[in-house]
């Protein structure tokens, strides 16, 4: 179930597209994203990165130095596992 998710959770991706880093932020506030995690997936489905979300902030770094260009899938993995938000984000070297 998506229990402790809110309803119309969110995440967006900033900068998108970038070049490197970039701070994925979950909506709900501080202290709602404890224990979760923002997975990310090439467009092939592989799961390339997981990043786990800072509870105070309700937002992730996600390091990108290492990833190819292209398209990537981002998912906010709540901590009951469920999947919360999606959101794409673009690479670009």
């Amino acid at each position: 179930g998506q229990e402790g998710c809110p309803a119309q959770a969110s995440i967006c991706a900033h900068p998108n597209p970038a070049t490197g880093d970039c701070t994925v932020v979950a909506s709900g506030g501080a202290g709602l994203w404890a224990n979760s995690v923002v997975e990310v997936f090439d467009m092939n489905g592989r799961l390339v990165r997981e990043v786990g979300m800072d509870p105070q902030t309700g937002s992730a770094l996600l390091d990108g130095s290492e990833l190819p260009s292209g398209c990537y899938h981002l998912v906010l993995r709540s901590a009951d596992d469920a999947i919360a938000a999606t959101t794409r984000l673009v690479l670009i070297r």
